[in-house]
């Protein structure tokens, strides 16, 4: 079985990828050969621009939120 991940990245109040995003993860829901997973960047209440430039493993975050998205994309 395949993992996927469908990320939605816009934040903004009218996004026109959510549509696409949706449709991309029915597709892939309905197939057996994929576990699905759905998530929204705007959902996750990530402090954009208020972490470090470095996207290094090795480096401790301080938002909560900012953790959490680190451990969903791992």
């Amino acid at each position: 079985m395949y993992k996927l991940k469908i990320i939605l990245g816009s934040t903004r109040f009218q996004r026109i990828g959510a549509h696409a995003g949706e449709e991309i993860f029915k597709r892939f829901n309905s197939n057996p050969k994929f576990e699905t997973e759905f998530v929204d960047l705007k959902d996750l209440g990530l402090p954009f621009y208020d972490e470090s430039d470095s996207i290094n493993s090795q480096i401790s975050f301080s938002s909560p939120n900012v953790k959490l998205w680190m451990e969903e994309i791992t």
